[in-house]
């Protein structure tokens, strides 16, 4: 489906949507999911699972594992922080998967126009633990940093939902969720997966990543909010005819109460927010799960009609106020024990349309080194084995 008005959106790979929208909030539903593979063998791996006839991906969801302990699949109480990437030499290949969809009914897969320049990759980034005087917010504890190659290679500061154009992208390949022999179709699913570098550990790690402690910086989650539900609310403005606008409207103000149910914890009891959207709000927020896969009736909310001039300027303004308070409210939030995490963010770009379509970050993860003392054991190999791991790790590096 041609998405109308540009309405694109990444989510997590849709055989996870029933599971991740058990969950209380949208953060999984939301963002790409990060896979992991026993063996030179994941693409036959996760191929043969794209063509079942019920795809499943929650048994490939990567845990935090050690030696002692090796673990994988979907954890219904959500992701466990500590999670470690291990080098391809212990037999460990990880990927990021996702699924683009248009924001309309049933949210269908978005269609890609290689003529027209559409292009999906995926970035790494980095997480700098910021100092409290840098901080819109005691939650803001990190910041990203883009990699950069070229003659000065090295991290770049980067807002989350933008991608600098020197940045180091890695292909996404697509692939279609039907039944090997079954013919394309207009409904077809596809997930989008690309090969995460862990084996990078030491290049990342070659070149510091620092930020100046004078340097400033725009609040991120006023970023988030105008990226993933203002400027789409002004874009709906603009859509002709009326069969999609309430459907639109609603997925909208669902991103937006998964915005304030995230970012600002009790917002929607504070005054700031005007009664029409703390009312619609809490009206829709029960009915998410019916709202994202299509099955609630036809919405009652165009929010063309009572869209007025200023109101989202208003919006953001209030969204700013309440972060200012509950900055100086609350104490700074100490750091984690982890100190090198990294992220990956799936990329949708058309050089016509202008902003790239960003997804929310994945679950944060460490690079283990390549003799990391908890990664799972080496299994022996034959010598036709080694090469097939050496191919491996060179596909994986390219």
């Amino acid at each position: 489906m041609i998405c109308a008005g540009g309405f694109v959106r990444w989510r997590a790979p849709s055989p996870l949507w029933r599971l991740a929208l058990e969950d209380e909030d949208l953060t999984r539903f939301s963002q790409p999911a990060v896979l992991r593979f026993a063996g030179t063998g994941f693409m036959e791996e996760l191929i043969a699972q794209a063509q079942a006839a019920e795809p499943a991906l929650d048994h490939l969801v990567a845990r935090p594992e050690t030696a002692s302990r090796p673990d994988v699949g979907w954890r219904a109480e959500g992701a466990a922080p500590g999670l470690r990437l291990y080098h391809p030499v212990s037999d460990r290949f990880y990927m990021v998967a996702a699924s683009l969809v248009c924001q309309g009914p049933g949210q269908p897969d978005a269609t890609l126009n290689p003529d027209a320049g559409d292009t999906l990759s995926f970035v790494v980034r980095r997480l700098i633990y910021l100092p409290p005087p840098l901080r819109h917010h005691p939650q803001d504890a990190f910041r990203e940093m883009a990699w950069v190659g070229g003659k000065v290679p090295g991290w770049r500061s980067v807002d989350g939902v933008d991608v600098l154009d020197a940045e180091e992208r890695h292909p996404l390949f697509s692939l279609p969720l039907r039944p090997e022999g079954q013919l394309p179709g207009p409904e077809d699913r596809f997930i989008h997966v690309g090969v995460i570098p862990a084996q990078n550990r030491e290049i990342y790690l070659s070149s510091p990543a620092t930020l100046a402690e004078e340097t400033p910086y725009p609040d991120p989650r006023l970023l988030e909010l105008w990226d993933r539900v203002l400027t789409p609310l002004e874009r709906l403005r603009a859509l002709p005819g009326e069969e999609l606008a309430p459907r639109i409207s609603a997925l909208l103000l669902l991103e937006l109460a998964a915005f304030l149910y995230k970012q600002l914890p009790g917002y929607w009891e504070q005054a700031a927010l005007l009664p029409y959207w703390r009312d619609v709000l809490r009206q829709l927020w029960p009915e998410r799960r019916a709202v994202l896969t299509g099955a609630l009736p036809e919405p009652a909310h165009d929010l063309r009609s009572i869209l007025m001039e200023g109101d989202l300027e208003a919006l953001s303004r209030s969204v700013l106020m309440l972060g200012l308070e509950q900055a100086a409210a609350e104490p700074p939030a100490i750091p984690g024990q982890h100190r090198d995490l990294y992220v990956a963010r799936a990329v949708y770009e058309r050089p016509a349309s202008g902003r790239p379509v960003v997804s929310d970050p994945t679950t944060p993860f460490q690079l283990a080194p390549m003799e990391d003392p908890h990664a799972p054991p080496q299994p022996f190999k034959t010598l036709p084995g080694l090469l097939k791991l050496v191919d491996a790790v060179r596909k994986v590096g390219q």
